[in-house]
């Protein structure tokens, strides 16, 4: 089973109509509200991804994506950050921290005790841009 958190910080110049719009770009299943000046949705299920691996793979970033999630593994917990301003074009800017963003990143943290087969569904592994089991499977 997968959990699903994503939120963003709802600056003092923003509305939080305008961070929400930014996070349902990326994850329109998902009901955001804003509690205490951050804007959060959550929600379980691996389909609630679709979205987001929809667009990491059109952009052609699978391994940017990848590393980025291996490296900030903490036990069954991940988190990828996001261009706040560049969803709210709904446009795929990753970014290592909330200082990549000037109004900050959106945080999206998945968490699932199968949290490698998670990350590899997302983002596979590539060799010469192409995922290393679509060109094994190619071999065979």
């Amino acid at each position: 089973m997968v959990q699903l958190k994503v939120w963003a910080r709802v600056g003092p110049t923003e509305k939080g109509d305008a961070v929400i719009t930014a996070l349902e770009s990326f994850f329109p299943e998902l009901d955001f509200k804003v509690e205490q000046d951050i804007a959060v949705g959550k929600g379980k299920g691996k389909d609630l991804l679709d979205a987001l691996r929809q667009k990491i793979w059109a952009k052609q970033i699978l391994d940017t994506a990848r590393e980025m999630l291996l490296r900030r593994i903490d036990g069954d917990l991940t988190e990828l950050l996001i261009h706040k301003q560049a969803a709210y074009a709904k446009k795929m800017v990753l970014v290592n921290g909330d200082s990549g963003s000037p109004l900050g990143a959106i945080h999206i943290e998945i968490q699932s005790k199968q949290l490698e087969a998670i990350i590899e569904w997302i983002a596979p592994e590539t060799v010469k841009g192409e995922p290393v089991k679509g060109i094994i499977a190619k071999l065979e």
